[in-house]
């Protein structure tokens, strides 16, 4: 069974003590304001639930993202060297990498999970989306390319204000390219 979670601003919509609240979002440079509600989608029936997460309002953002890997040193080197991400902690089953928003940690899959199969993989739904800013987007997708790593072509969607394209580290997680349009 598949689950999405989708955020949704509704606008006018009445808290049950009858008086109304809004919630500020900011994507980029465009700043919503509305009622936040949460959805849980049941795909591919689409059965939602919704869920009003202002009630208990918390101060939460995403610090860290951790993917289980093989061969530590070999995807430290590939986070490092083709995204520029500095290591600022360093143990032999654990590298954490500083990016401008969220931290990259790389986690060394346990032997206890490995057991007999050494192509055990962790079984996840992750996909790292870094934004590209500083040059074409096609220009470091032929980079990449050039540099071994495997990458899908860019592709983009009516209405949709990013180009984006995936690629796979060395040991098959996907990450996702993407830039926003020129307006």
């Amino acid at each position: 069974m598949s689950l999405f979670v989708l955020l949704m601003l509704s606008y006018g919509t009445k808290m049950e003590s009858g008086t109304s609240s809004s919630q500020k979002i900011s994507f980029g440079s465009n700043t919503f304001t509305g009622q936040l509600r949460m959805w849980i989608v049941n795909s591919p029936s689409y059965n939602s639930i919704s869920v009003d997460i202002n009630k208990n309002q918390m101060n939460l953002s995403l610090s860290t993202i951790i993917l289980f890997v093989h061969q530590i040193e070999q995807q430290k080197k590939f986070y490092h060297d083709v995204f520029q991400l500095e290591v600022v902690e360093e143990y032999p089953t654990w590298v954490l990498l500083k990016t401008p928003s969220c931290d990259l940690g790389l986690h060394q899959i346990p032997d206890e999970y490995i057991g007999d199969d050494p192509n055990y993989q962790v079984d996840n739904n992750v996909k790292l989306v870094f934004d590209v800013t500083d040059m074409p987007l096609q220009q470091f997708h032929d980079q990449l390319t050039q540099q071994g790593v495997r990458m899908q072509p860019i592709t983009t969607f009516d209405n949709y204000p990013f180009y984006l394209c995936d690629g796979k580290d060395p040991e098959g997680n996907v990450f996702q390219l993407r830039q926003l349009k020129a307006s």
